[in-house]
């Protein structure tokens, strides 16, 4: 699941997210029963997703949240936290390869 936030004026509008790169490692992308994955860029800049985390983390204890921006806020909810410092495309890979070992 990918939260949005507004594209920044340094990097503009550029795909980014998790869906891509897990999937290319044989993950399944589904909705269905299985261990959550919340992608966020930013969330220290984001109150409505900072909320929306919260309650994912609640419902989903063993979800894992990938930061793909500045990781300057971790939610006491989010055991299993992956920072990427960025959201190109090399930072899912690496954030897939540590998830799928």
């Amino acid at each position: 699941m990918r939260l949005d936030s507004p594209s920044s004026i340094a990097a503009g509008d550029m795909p980014w997210g998790m869906a891509e790169a897990l999937a290319a490692r044989g993950v399944r992308i589904t909705g269905d029963a299985g261990r959550l994955v919340i992608a966020v860029r930013d969330l220290h800049r984001q109150p409505e997703n900072q909320a929306t985390v919260d309650a994912l983390l609640a419902r989903h204890p063993e979800g894992i949240l990938v930061e793909m921006g500045v990781p300057a806020f971790r939610p006491r909810g989010a055991s299993a936290y992956i920072a990427t410092h960025g959201s190109a495309r090399v930072c899912a890979q690496a954030a897939a390869e540590l998830m799928t070992g």
